[in-house]
């Protein structure tokens, strides 16, 4: 049913490249503790190294074709960190700041023209390319965060505690702050760390109990409501992953899919204090 990849406890496992081939995450140098950007060809055990820097590079965010990167470092003097996009995956690429770019970019659209971030407990949007300054997208007296684009960069998803609980939230994209217009709540007894589909047919989403479960999203714009998801499978049986949902937590992301039937999974494990990728094959539901 599933494949498991050895990692060393300190490495962030992060994303799956959109081909499903490659995954990157974040590595301490053994020496200086300072973190870099790599990602491992699955199939061939490859890996390789994307950033060299005396500062801290972490959370890689693939582009839609595979060939760029974008991460965040605290190069600069910044503490809470930047982001940066990588234009090219060799070491030697070039590397480019986000001007004003909010510290946590979770996503960019398919076309990379716009950036979704968590800052300050809110969801921020950025045309990149411009030099315009980041937009509140949702701005309210609740913690937003996880903001994904849909693959046709229509929606957004995100995780609110609007509740008093984490809960995912799907909103229109259009370029500009949010409104209450077409805002629809998909689940309704906790969900985080939302992940979707390939064609955006599908949302995936983490409960506290570490179950990944689907909702069904084909009519997202044409219903006032979506079906009530289906759990899909238990991430993590014998331990836990390296993210608890439901606990408010404003980065990483612990499991990521590129064609909603195979699941990357970042466990941990013990005794040995390592970390273990599961990649579990399931057929999802359609």
């Amino acid at each position: 049913m599933g494949q498991g990849l050895s990692y060393n406890r300190t490495d962030l496992i992060e994303c799956l490249s959109p081909s499903g081939d490659r995954v990157a995450y974040s590595k301490p140098d053994d020496r200086s503790g300072n973190r870099d950007i790599w990602y491992r060809d699955i199939a061939r055990g490859i890996t390789a190294m994307v950033t060299l820097n005396s500062a801290n590079d972490w959370f890689p965010v693939w582009s839609a074709n595979g060939k760029e990167m974008m991460f965040v470092s605290d190069r600069d003097a910044a503490f809470r960190g930047r982001p940066y996009i990588k234009r090219s995956l060799d070491i030697a690429g070039a590397e480019e700041v986000v001007p004003d770019g909010v510290e946590s970019p979770w996503d960019w659209t398919p076309d990379g023209q716009w950036l979704v971030s968590t800052g300050d407990g809110d969801i921020w949007i950025q045309r990149t390319g411009t030099g315009e300054k980041p937009i509140r997208f949702l701005a309210t007296s609740f913690l937003e965060m996880g903001g994904r684009f849909s693959p046709d960069g229509k929606w957004i998803a995100y995780v609110s505690n609007e509740t008093g609980r984490p809960e995912v939230y799907v909103q229109p994209f259009l370029g500009r702050p949010a409104t209450t217009a077409g805002k629809l709540q998909v689940t309704n007894r906790g969900g985080d760390f939302p992940v979707w589909g390939p064609q955006g047919q599908e949302l995936f989403f983490m409960t506290a109990d570490s179950g990944i479960n689907s909702v069904d999203t084909h009519s997202l714009g044409r219903s006032g409501t979506t079906p009530a998801p289906v759990r899909l499978f238990q991430a993590c049986p014998e331990t836990s992953p390296h993210l608890a949902a439901l606990t408010d937590q404003s980065y990483g992301n612990p499991f990521d899919t590129h064609d909603g039937r195979t699941f990357l999974v970042n466990c941990r494990t013990h005794p040995s204090g390592r970390y273990v990728v599961l990649l579990n094959g399931l057929g999802s539901p359609r």
